[in-house]
């Protein structure tokens, strides 16, 4: 029999429910059918929705096809948090969602999903959208894991089901065998190992039932995962083609369309590797938002409404609401803010739009800058939009003008010249901060405004202005002025993007309109590469800058059409810096307002910076013309450029770290004094990321490089992006500083663009000069140092000035993950091993989803590296499966980095992308092999209260006097070694914290509990540790069972702690002691010597140790040394079930039973032998896979500590453990002897 909350039911909402309004429906149906109060976790099926049909799960059109609803899955989402909050479900989820979707759900989502349902198989990994899903904390089911091969829509041309499949039966019927499973089982167990839910089909067969769900009793090896990862194709077997199977397959997929057909809009992506669209029949947009400095949105997109008659404004503005433009720009200079505001009021009243859906935006005009008149010019543009307020209020020019005795008058004049006054643009502001606080607008901004003006409102205003809109495209770039709001947080609204071509003054002495101007053929190339118009292209360039535009339609509504359907594509790089070479500083759309120019206050006389990038022409006796690099943002909003020189020249001290003779290089590797020349070289070409590091011995020749080109005025030093890196011996925080300003001196820099910590291991530090690991015994030194504190030190760098950005280098997910919760500063850049033979898309999709920029290193497969041998993988270029992925090499040459620079005018196409993913082998060329592991992760038990405790802890007791009583020995007689006194207990632990130990386990009888406290806390104030990093046990002594003094004891616990609360607080024993004048020992003696007991049942001790957790003072309680039938008793008993039982617990039982075992058997020295690993590895590795925590006690051994801890980089096979399990003999080595008599002794002697 079991209970409703022993099952875990997940069904799915499907698309017919999609609409808001009826997911409620939807769910209870699925609650009615089911039978059921609750579900435990409800899934949106897929991103797509149909039109509502209660008969039918699959609507259709008149023809037949599917009927597709305009229902935006966000929406779909806010209406499943709802049910959530009514208590219908328990968790809530997504089904077939791929990364962008997921995005935009946490976006704009309350509550982040609690599971991503995915089609996942070796032949369909998606490893990128898992390292996102675990950024997020958002668990993955997987569906699909056999492949699925009783689908109806499996045809002869269809991919094999993964058990039927000839190529991938080969390794999974090996694995099978190997293992003596089935190779479903294998497939399953796959699932599992990745750390994924699955939900494998069983179909009817109770035979396949019973074989899915045996597969806990083994462990897939390494080398089989890396088998079946290898199987990876990119294939999916639930494809939603489209094709007609009666009621299988809802989707019909089409590719994207041009323009000219993108009334039909996409609707969702199911395909995370190539993007396949659904098409459906929706002439609504849906368009992006900028997040504005006051964390309001304003759509990235709108209509700019200058210049066209207002007659003819009401049916131009009902379109584009019905197109699905949000965002509209007037201004009382239109002189049509009144026909907008009657086509708003129809739309509005037919329920085509809400209000709040809409982005209105409109300006003050110069006439009326007086502060005076600024509250009056608002209400009227309200009055003639029929508004309460307006979205977004700019300040049209900072010039003021009289105001004029005719209202249609656009500014006055004398003698045919204009009439200013002396207001100052700060007073006009202020009045309009006054519009915000009475909510007459939501917004303000300005327009036509120059950085000089900008900074001087900045220092004065009490509201930051949200936008700043300006004349804006590829023939006036405004660098400067864009990259100072972007600095600011100002969000830019592009007017003219096309060029304005339909302005009044146009004439023969005026600059071409952009999409006719024969220099701007580049305009039209770039058109026809993605099959767009230039006017589409031209609106692309203004929202791949991140700016908002504003294109003026005209009155054409196939203008108005074509400007929106520019948000299913993207311009390349290399289109983006083609378009900003047009800069020349042309002002097509003056407003005839060069008439201005006596104006005291003059908005468009600015300088503009023309380039954007670095176009070199420099170091070639042809002087071809070298592509510039384009750059990557970093999370902080600083550039990277995106190719730079990596300097590396594989020295010998490097080679330390690579298990390889330093005869055996096969190449001479690059000289420091090579480093000038070469520098020089690359900077003349174009190069300007420059990568070193203190270990590559040529900071000092790049410095001189960088300095001599700077001399000559080829490049300033804010042209120059210098990477450089922290090495390993100067890890400790206090170097840090040191090792830094080393690099500093060395290339004659005050700072480095980006500074590195080389790796997460530390080494000790040299006194004389030689920076690189020492040895020992030809093996590399490494020192406890964590890297968390390193990164604590770095972050001070950067408070300096010293470096402008910090990242790391060679760390794994889970190291990023842990630097990442204590981190001030995240990391900006992981810079990493990368090529087509190692692609680590878990890595690189969990830094996608963090916005950390990736550098990859080796690209090329690092050909020249000393440790290749014919033992080694083949060099990328020289593996002949991959001869079709030919990668120009660097070499010393200038004619090869001329040649690797040039990579900016093509792209490769998707299929290329594909073939060079499928050459994944997960091959490094940089193993370390040198150093050990420095950080490992420790897994983690739940307990049934949900708490979380790791599973490998340190042991503290120290064999105490206390125990004599129950364990009858001589004390003088007893041991000394691995016996920890209290007051060594202090450096003891500061080890066991710095190796990676998170639970600690003492015991008020340990008399070490103060000692223990004093490091935590000291830990917690250097912010190396938090509490809640810790999970700390201590227990209740015998002579505390007296429920009256079981708080007494725990008051005393966290008093010794220095904490607060305790995570786990355990009863020692089940027997009770009478409380003496000394607590630790055991009980008072009666006249024959024997312990005099007391008699408190545990019963009652357990539930006052109950009222502590009520009251906070610990968060989980639990006992030791119980037998089975005193927990039967205590759980029959007990309001909270004991969340942990710590008993004794090893294969032999007693340490002398077991040396002799193993003198005679050898079993654990086998297994130790087998994994390369200590016996004593062996039997703390034994525990922990059996599902238990353990907390082996080192003494005062750093050795067995760090020995101790490093059986969490390995596994038993089922064998080992089978084995270990033959040896039990019921031995004990705690026999509580001396207790005996007790009634509750636990162990029946």
């Amino acid at each position: 029999m079991y209970f409703r909350d022993e099952l875990f039911i997940c069904t799915k909402l499907w698309h017919t429910y999609a609409d808001p309004d009826r997911v409620i429906l939807g769910c209870e149906r699925s609650l009615k059918n089911l039978g059921l109060d609750y579900i435990d976790l409800y899934l949106i099926h897929s991103p797509l929705a149909a039109q509502a049909n209660d008969d039918s799960l699959y609507p259709t059109t008149k023809d037949g096809k599917p009927a597709y609803a305009d229902v935006d899955y966000v929406c779909t989402w806010r209406a499943m948090e709802d049910l959530l909050k009514e208590g219908l479900c328990k968790s809530i989820g997504i089904s077939n969602f791929n990364l962008k979707q997921i995005d935009r759900i946490l976006e704009y989502g309350t509550i982040v999903p609690q599971n991503l349902q995915i089609e996942h198989h070796p032949y369909l990994t998606q490893t990128a959208l898992l390292g996102y899903c675990r950024a997020h904390n958002i668990a993955v089911t997987a569906y699909a894991p056999l492949g699925s091969p009783n689908r109806p829509w499996a045809f002869k041309d269809t991919p094999k089901a993964l058990l039927n499949d000839r190529k991938a039966s080969k390794h999974v019927l090996a694995i099978a065998k190997k293992h003596d499973k089935s190779p479903a089982q294998i497939l399953i167990r796959y699932q599992i190992e990745k750390g994924l839910a699955t939900i494998p089909n069983a179909g009817r067969s109770e035979k396949f039932l019973c074989e899915n769900i045996n597969v806990f009793d083994f462990c897939l090896r390494p080398e089989d995962m890396v088998a079946l990862h290898g199987l990876n194709a990119n294939r999916r077997y639930f494809k939603f083609t489209g094709h007609k199977m009666d009621k299988i397959n809802l989707l019909t997929i089409y590719t994207v369309n041009t323009y000219l057909n993108m009334r039909w809009q996409r609707l969702a992506c199911i395909h995370t590797g190539s993007i396949l669209s659904a098409k459906m029949p929706d002439t609504r947009t849906k368009i992006p938002d900028i997040v504005m400095n006051n964390e309001l949105r304003m759509p990235v997109l709108g209509i700019g409404t200058w210049g066209i008659k207002p007659s003819e404004m009401v049916n131009i503005i009902k379109k584009a609401i019905d197109y699905g433009y949000r965002h509209i720009d007037t201004a009382s200079l239109h002189k049509n803010e009144r026909q907008i505001g009657e086509a708003i009021k129809k739309k509005i009243d037919e329920d085509a739009v809400k209000r709040e859906e809409l982005f209105i935006v409109s300006k003050l005009w110069n006439t009326s800058h007086d502060p005076e008149n600024v509250k009056c010019a608002c209400r009227k543009s309200l009055c003639n939009l029929g508004l309460d307020y307006i979205d977004l209020y700019l300040m049209h020019t900072p010039m003021g003008a009289p105001s004029p005795h005719d209202e249609n008058e656009f500014a006055p004049t004398k003698n045919g010249k204009p009439l200013f006054t002396s207001v100052d643009y700060l007073s006009t502001w202020q009045a309009m901060e006054n519009l915000v606080k009475e909510g007459l607008c939501k917004s303000i901004g300005i327009s036509n405004f120059n950085i000089d003006q900008i900074k001087r409102l900045l220092d004065n205003c009490t509201i930051t202005p949200q936008v700043l809109q300006i004349e804006h495209h590829p023939y006036l770039r405004q660098k400067e002025l864009t990259d100072f709001c972007e600095n600011e947080r100002i969000a830019i609204t592009a007017y003219a993007p096309l060029g304005s071509p339909n302005r009044p003054w146009a004439g023969k002495d005026t600059s071409d309109v952009l999409m006719c101007d024969p220099q701007a053929s580049k305009v039209i190339s770039i058109a026809r590469r993605h099959k767009k118009s230039p006017a589409q292209v031209l609106i692309r360039y203004q929202i791949d800058l991140g700016h908002a535009t504003i294109p003026n339609p005209g009155r054409s509504e196939e203008n108005m059409l074509e400007n929106i359907s520019v948000f299913n594509f993207n311009l390349r790089s290399q289109d983006m810096v083609a378009l900003t070479n047009l800069d020349s500083d042309v002002r097509p759309k003056m407003y005839k307002i060069n008439f201005l120019a006596k104006s005291i206050i003059k908005p468009l006389n600015i300088a503009i910076d023309v380039n954007s990038y670095l176009a070199c022409r420099r170091g070639s006796s042809a002087q071809a013309e070298i592509s510039p690099v384009p750059c990557i943002t970093l999370n902080n909003g600083c550039k990277m450029p995106a190719l730079g020189l990596g300097t590396w020249g594989a020295n010998d001290d490097f080679v330390n770290l690579e298990k390889v003779g330093k005869g055996k290089r096969k190449s001479a590797p690059v000289e420091p004094d090579e480093w000038v020349d070469i520098t020089k070289r690359a900077i003349d070409c174009g190069y300007r990321h420059i990568d070193t590091a203190l270990l590559y011995r040529n900071e000092k020749q790049i410095g001189q490089a960088i300095k001599e080109k700077i001399k000559e005025k080829v490049i300033k030093r804010e042209d120059i992006f210098i990477v450089t890196k922290l090495w390993n011996t100067f890890h400790d925080p206090e170097n840090v500083l040191a090792g830094c300003k080393k690099s500093l001196k060395n290339l004659c820099l005050d700072y480095v663009d980006m500074y590195l910590m080389h790796s997460p291991m530390g080494a000790p530090a040299q006194k004389d000069d030689n920076i690189y690991a020492p040895t020992k015994n030809g093996k590399p030194l490494f020192t406890d140092t964590d890297y968390v504190c390193t990164w604590r030190a770095m972050e001070e760098l950067v408070k300096k000035g010293l470096c402008k950005n910090i990242g790391i280098c060679n760390f794994n997910i889970n190291q990023l993950e842990r630097l990442l919760k204590y981190a001030k500063i995240p990391p900006q850049n992981l810079q990493m091993e990368h090529h087509p033979y190692l692609t680590q898309k878990e890595l690189t999709g969990f830094c996608r989803a963090l916005k950390i920029i990736i550098t990859c290193y080796a690209p090329l497969g690092s050909p020249n590296r000393p440790w290749a041998g014919k033992d080694s993988a083949k060099i990328l270029l020289k593996d002949p499966q991959a001869s079709h992925a030919t990668i120009p090499n660097p070499g010393k040459g200038k004619e090869h980095m001329a040649e690797n620079i040039c990579i900016f005018d093509f792209c490769l196409a998707p299929e290329d992308i594909e073939v060079l993913d499928a050459l994944n082998a997960n091959v490094r060329y940089f193993k370390f092999t040198g150093a050990r592991n420095a950080s490992t992760e420790v897994p983690t038990l739940c307990l049934n209260n949900g708490s979380k405790m790791p599973a490998l802890g340190l042991g503290t007791w120290g064999a105490t006097e206390g125990y004599q009583c129950i364990e009858k020995f001589d004390a003088s007689e007893a041991p000394a070694t691995g016996r920890t006194k209290p007051e060594e207990m202090v450096d003891a632990m500061k080890c066991a914290l710095d190796i990676g130990y998170r639970l600690v386990d003492t015991a008020f009888l340990y008399k070490n509990e103060q000692q223990i406290g004093q490091v935590i806390k000291a830990k917690i104030e250097e912010k190396t540790l938090k509490r809640e990093d810790i999970f700390v046990v201590t227990k209740l002594w015998n002579s505390f069972h007296n429920p009256k003094n079981v708080k007494t004891a725990c008051e005393k616990s966290l008093k010794n702690l220095s904490m607060d609360y305790i995570d786990l607080y355990l009863m020692h024993t089940p027997m009770g002691a009478q409380l003496t004048d000394d607590p630790y020992n055991f009980s008072s003696v009666n006249k024959d010597g024997k312990p005099s007991f007391s008699d408190d049942d545990y019963i009652c001790t357990w539930q006052a140790m109950e009222d502590l957790v009520d009251k906070c003072f610990c968060k989980s309680i639990g006992i030791c040394n119980f037998n089975l039938d005193q927990m039967k008793r205590l759980i029959q008993h007990a309001k909270i079930k004991p969340q942990v039982l710590q008993m004794e617990l090893h294969p032999y039982l007693t340490q002398k039973e077991l040396c002799e075992y193993c003198k005679c058997h050898k079993i654990v020295l086998n297994i130790a032998e087998k994994h390369n690993k200590t016996p004593a590895q062996v039997l703390i590795r034994y525990p922990i896979d059996l599902g238990y925590a353990t907390i082996p006690q080192s003494g005062k051994s750093v050795e067995f500590m760090k020995e101790n801890f490093d059986a969490l980089n390995f596994k038993l096979c089922p064998e080992d453990v089978q084995c270990l399990d033959s040896l039990n003999a019921n031995l004990r080595f705690f026999c509580f002897t001396g207790a005996a008599g007790h009634p509750h002794h636990p162990f029946g002697l």
